[in-house]
């Protein structure tokens, strides 16, 4: 048996780096979080602990490789093209020398 199995709820809020006991008697309040009642002082088992840590974890389910797709959205195969810049240049460029500055759309 581990020597601090037991842990205060200022322990588990450093713990899970929550902003005050408070938060952690708010999870043993809901039920989210199991807890041991020691003749009025609230103690935690680590291995609750640890389980309340894994039973909240999510799974990346999207592949790191595919962008992401939802209704409405759509990624073309080459990806996304930047924004066409709009107003004035920093700086006129080559051919543009002669111009004004500003940039024209280009019709598609």
């Amino acid at each position: 048996m581990r020597q601090d199995r037991l842990l205060t709820p200022d322990e588990v809020a450093r713990y899970l780096r929550l902003g005050s006991r408070w938060s952690v008697y708010r999870l043993v309040a809901q039920g989210e979080l199991p807890s041991i009642r020691i003749p009025r002082k609230l103690r935690i088992d680590i291995d609750d602990l640890e389980q309340f840590i894994q039973d909240r974890k999510t799974e990346c389910r999207v592949p790191a490789q595919e962008p992401l797709r939802g209704p409405g959205l759509h990624v073309p195969a080459q990806g996304l093209r930047p924004f066409p810049r709009r107003g004035r240049q920093s700086a006129p460029s080559g051919d543009n020398a002669g111009d004004s500055g500003h940039t024209t759309r280009e019709r598609e």
